[in-house]
């Protein structure tokens, strides 16, 4: 950038991020592979879809974080596997049926 050339998204996470993540991130970020970040760009997408109405940055970050508390408690995990299990319909009601689980 120094040099007045343009910069992909990927550039400047490694270059203005990469280092703080790998210190903060015990064992740094090789237990995380492409598919993790795959499923934060999906997840990322939903959200925006889910709150593109909302113009209020500091609500939006309230919902976002509501969403991932919710969705990370025990009783929800427990409620999202008993889901799985007993589904018999098609895997495309699978997945509306578990669309919030991780």
């Amino acid at each position: 950038r120094g040099m007045g050339l343009s910069i992909t998204p990927k550039g400047h996470d490694v270059e203005d991020h990469l280092v703080k993540q790998m210190r903060a991130v015990p064992g740094g970020l090789f237990d995380f592979d492409e598919s993790w970040g795959e499923q934060l760009h999906q997840s990322g997408s939903s959200n925006d879809q889910r709150l593109r109405n909302q113009k209020s940055e500091a609500k939006k970050a309230v919902s976002l974080l509501a969403t991932d508390r919710r969705n990370n408690l025990t009783e929800t995990q427990s409620a999202c596997e008993k889901v799985k299990a007993d589904h018999t319909g098609s895997k495309r009601e699978l997945t509306r049926a578990t669309s919030t689980c991780s």
